[in-house]
């Protein structure tokens, strides 16, 4: 049977389409242009709406859009904002509109400067997507340090609708940062089958009834870089090696039992690995 696939909440049981996207396309790296331009005028047109609405008016975006290539659309003229106002399949709002356009014209000299807006855009994450390990829906920040600085150098090119929220947007939807959410890591006491640990972004929880009531474990200075995978060494119980970091954060998201007798509990978060003697 194949295994069901983790997805975030925010997508909910609403429209397939809307599942679709967040399954499939959401927080996957984009290296075409064209999917770039076409994020850059749908997040535009969301401000102030739901991306549902947007997302359900994909293909009407795309015909009255040229499919979305951005030589064409730095062309349009009035009688061409004329027709998209008039268009019912997209959001006939001429702030909006007018703006595409000029957005148009700014990324063909985005790519004229660079060699493509692929090229430019990546540079703003060193080339790599950031790899967020949130926990809960409402540690999704709005913007970024990394979405600030963009959009302030987007708007020093003439590009409009480029505040940071929605730049971090178009940064979640062409996979230059991952916000997928991952499930909090649980170690349970080998001794005691009972007693459960959990890493959550406050920190570390216990829980001495199989997860029926929790407490939190104080540990000081469990902050930093994430560890999302650890190894523990079977043949020294005080020892565990951390696999992976990422940005930094408070977040816990690698629990575990050295083996044997006495084993520890060890928590990955920061640049080193944590011993808990809780």
């Amino acid at each position: 049977m194949p295994r069901e696939k983790t997805r975030c909440p925010w997508p909910g049981a609403q429209h397939p389409l809307y599942i679709a996207y967040h399954d499939e396309e959401w927080g996957v790296p984009v290296h075409d242009d064209r999917t770039m331009f076409e994020f850059l005028i749908l997040e535009g047109a969301q401000a102030g709406l739901s991306w549902f609405t947007i997302l359900s008016r994909r293909e009407g975006y795309r015909r009255a859009y040229a499919a979305f290539d951005p030589e064409r659309v730095a062309r349009f003229g009035a009688r061409d904002t004329r027709r998209l106002l008039a268009d019912p399949g997209i959001i006939r709002n001429r702030l909006k509109v007018e703006a595409s356009i000029k957005n148009a014209r700014a990324f063909l000299a985005v790519q004229e400067e660079f060699g493509s807006f692929d090229a430019y855009v990546w540079r703003f994450v060193d080339g790599r997507p950031i790899q967020n390990r949130w926990t809960t829906i409402r540690q999704l920040p709005a913007s970024t340090r990394e979405s600030e600085r963009l959009s302030v150098d987007l708007k020093a090119r003439g590009f409009n609708f480029v505040g940071p929220t929605i730049v971090y947007a178009h940064m979640q939807a062409t996979g230059m940062v991952n916000d997928h959410l991952v499930s909090p890591p649980v170690a349970i006491d080998p001794p005691a089958p009972l007693v459960v640990y959990a890493g959550k972004a406050a920190g570390v929880f216990k829980s001495i009834d199989g997860g029926a009531n929790w407490s939190q474990v104080s540990v000081s200075g469990l902050s930093g870089h994430f560890i999302s995978r650890l190894v523990l060494d079977s043949s020294n119980p005080v020892r565990a090696r951390a696999l992976d970091a990422g940005l930094d954060s408070p977040v816990v998201l690698a629990l575990g039992f050295a083996p044997g007798p006495g084993g520890k509990l060890f928590a990955g978060t920061a640049h080193s690995v944590f011993r808990l003697d809780p």
